[in-house]
């Protein structure tokens, strides 16, 4: 099956919190299973924004947002070099290189659509990483109480832009 990236988010259950629409992450991958290709308008820029939801807050992870771009030609280096602010790749941290590669996703023109697989791909980076569970617990661990970290609360913010 294929669907437009539009329906795709429309199809999805949406938590409102503070004007923010979140989608949750699980979701959206169950969903990616019985699709094939989503298409990507023209000139798009996705960015997706993981939220961990509790009970007590919401909790942005803006350092393990995923980008969806439309390019005339591949430009992951470019990509790299504007978002970190460095001139050469060598001066980048090889962390942050991996966390970019497995976070990014280039729709080369003409072509108008990126596979399912590519999207969970980046969704499974998010959902397993050991730096985004341990940035959660830390934050979420309070004056010794114990923090039990739960994959499903794991949201995503789609901004377009």
């Amino acid at each position: 099956m294929n669907i437009s990236f539009a329906n795709l988010i429309n199809s999805l259950t949406k938590l409102e919190y503070c004007g923010e629409a979140l989608y949750n992450i699980d979701e959206l991958y169950s969903k990616l299973d019985v699709v094939d290709t989503i298409a990507v308008p023209e000139n798009a820029k996705y960015l997706l924004v993981p939220f961990y939801v509790s009970e007590q807050t919401v909790y942005e992870i803006y350092w393990c947002e995923f980008t969806v771009q439309m390019v005339d030609s591949p430009n992951f280096k470019n990509y790299l070099l504007d978002r970190t602010g460095k001139e050469t790749i060598d001066q980048i941290d090889d962390v942050i290189v991996e966390r970019m590669q497995n976070l990014y996703i280039e729709v080369v023109m003409p072509e108008s659509a990126i596979t399912a697989s590519e999207i969970k791909k980046c969704l499974s980076y998010i959902k397993n990483s050991e730096e985004l569970i341990k940035d959660v617990t830390t934050a979420f661990t309070r004056n010794g109480q114990p923090f039990s970290f739960d994959e499903g609360s794991i949201y995503i913010a789609i901004y377009d832009g």
